[in-house]
């Protein structure tokens, strides 16, 4: 399933940040985008696989919304996701 490997790669994304900002030799790599020549491209893959994996959730997600609630108009919508967003607050 998506979320469960969109999961995967934010751990996996974590555990190498940690990696790179305890070593002296990667430090450079966490704080920055730049990559040099022969460094380890794994992490910039991992971003780049994370990303369209978010997209793709977020666009299935949406469209699912979209279809169960048809019958209300934008303003509706609107509505119900700042509705939501209070309620993850909490």
């Amino acid at each position: 399933m998506l979320q469960t490997e969109i999961t995967k790669q934010e751990k996996k994304l974590a555990e190498l940040d940690k990696y790179d900002s305890e070593s002296e030799s990667t430090s450079d790599r966490f704080r920055t985008a730049y990559r040099a020549e022969g460094w380890d491209t794994e992490q910039m893959e991992l971003r780049e696989q994370l990303q369209k994996n978010l997209l793709m959730y977020w666009t299935y997600s949406l469209s699912k919304v979209l279809k169960a609630n048809a019958n209300l108009g934008l303003d509706d919508l609107l509505l119900k996701q700042a509705q939501l967003r209070i309620y993850r607050k909490h």
